[in-house]
């Protein structure tokens, strides 16, 4: 038995490879950080950092450069719940040990300027 503990990120790609058409840099990093935290890639108790964020997003073709806009907890109960401040961008977000950490589809958004 776990607690999952959903988490909300989003994400401005500052910088891509111009020879890769931009929905295609979009896809590849949404697709590559739901991938970096999925239920099988993670471990009960495992915190997320910002630079786990960044290197997942940074690791989607095409990608170049990244500003991570927010990295906190979907429910402010959680955040309250795991002692952490008001603030858009978490540098990391604790998980207790019969937590996982989770991120749904709906709860990712990620655009290029």
């Amino acid at each position: 038995d776990y607690t999952p503990v959903p988490l909300s990120v989003e994400a401005t790609i500052i910088a891509r490879d111009p020879a890769r058409l931009p929905d295609d840099v979009l896809s590849s990093a949404r697709d590559a950080l739901l991938a970096a935290l999925a239920f099988d890639s993670r471990e009960l108790g495992q915190a997320l950092h910002q630079s786990d964020v960044l290197a997942a997003l940074q690791s989607g073709a095409g990608v170049v450069g990244v500003d991570l806009d927010v990295l906190r907890y979907l429910d402010d109960a959680d955040r309250v719940s795991h002692g952490m401040p008001d603030v858009a961008v978490l540098a990391h977000v604790p998980i207790a040990a019969d937590e996982l950490a989770t991120l749904a589809p709906a709860d990712l958004q990620v655009s290029i300027r």
